[in-house]
């Protein structure tokens, strides 16, 4: 193999190899993100599940006041 040729194909090779490296990075970057997305989620849904329960209360405190 020449040199040019065999030159290519290192930095081919060495492309791939960062490209790889950049793939992985990239992949535990989703993963982690999804993660975050999911916690962040639950934190909507609690903070949505105790805004019923305050109005909820507010109401019942309002009718409680107004018969009382």
């Amino acid at each position: 193999m020449s040199n040019k040729n065999e030159s290519n194909v290192n930095d081919l090779e060495n492309q791939v190899i960062i490209l790889l490296e950049k793939y992985k990075k990239l992949k535990n970057e989703n993963q982690k993100l999804k993660q975050d997305l999911l916690e962040c989620q639950q934190e909507l849904t609690e903070a949505n599940v105790k805004i019923v329960e305050l109005n909820a209360n507010y109401n019942r405190l309002k009718l409680a006041k107004a018969y009382g």
